[in-house]
C-alpha cells in the first residue's frame, strides 16, 4: 500500500511571526506546505496532519508524519473522516 508522506515539521522565526514547514510525497509529488503564524510555532505535525488527511483518504492511501500529532488529534480521526 502506497502512503502519503509527511516530512518532520521545522519553524523558523522572523521579524514577529514564525513560519512551520513540512514536506508533503503525494501521488508521485513533492509539496513543501508552511504556514505563517503570530506567535511561537510548535514543532508538532498536527496542521499537517488535518491538510495531509484529506490527500491520503482521497487516493486511498496510509498517512505517515515523521513527528508527533497531538493524542486529542489522533482520538478525533475516525470522525474527522466520517465527515
Amino acid at each position: 500500500m502506497r502512503a502519503v508522506e509527511v516530512g518532520q515539521a521545522t519553524t523558523s522565526r522572523e521579524a514577529g511571526h514564525s513560519t512551520a514547514s513540512a514536506r508533503i510525497a503525494v501521488a508521485g509529488g513533492h509539496h513543501e506546505l508552511w504556514y505563517r503564524l503570530p506567535a511561537a510555532a510548535s514543532p508538532d505535525a498536527d496542521p499537517f496532519f488535518a491538510a495531509a488527511l484529506l490527500p491520503a483518504m482521497q487516493e486511498g492511501d496510509r498517512l505517515n508524519l515523521a513527528g508527533p500529532v497531538s493524542p486529542r488529534l489522533l482520538a478525533a480521526a475516525s470522525t474527522i473522516q466520517d465527515l
